[in-house]
């Protein structure tokens, strides 16, 4: 065997060595592939059980908003009947004094 043959074999060798390091690399990066898949299947099974929750949570804030818009709208009709009745107190007081001071002009007379 003459210099370039074992020159030849020295290059031979450096490669396969480098080859069995990437494949070294790959298998560990094949294995951190699985472990990042897992972790994304993972998230998006806690993402679905996310969005499920907040499909009833949204569920809930509809029901409570139409509850709010009725006990709202029995508010506004309390505040006018209340309304309606201070006119009608009004009124009444009005006429009562009318009638004392008629009473009163009855009794002098």
């Amino acid at each position: 065997m003459d210099n370039n043959d074992e020159r030849y074999l020295e290059l031979l060798a450096e490669m396969v060595m480098k080859q069995d390091a990437m494949v070294d690399e790959l298998k560990l990066l094949n294995k951190k592939a699985d472990t990042t898949n897992e972790r994304i299947d993972t998230t998006n099974d806690r993402l679905d059980t996310t969005n499920d929750r907040l499909e009833v949570v949204i569920e809930r804030l509809d029901s409570l908003e139409k509850h709010q818009a009725k006990a709202n709208l029995g508010i506004s009709e309390i505040r006018l009947s209340v309304m309606k009745l201070g006119e009608r107190d009004k009124i009444v007081s009005d006429h009562e004094k009318r009638i004392r001071k008629i009473e009163s002009k009855m009794l002098r007379s």
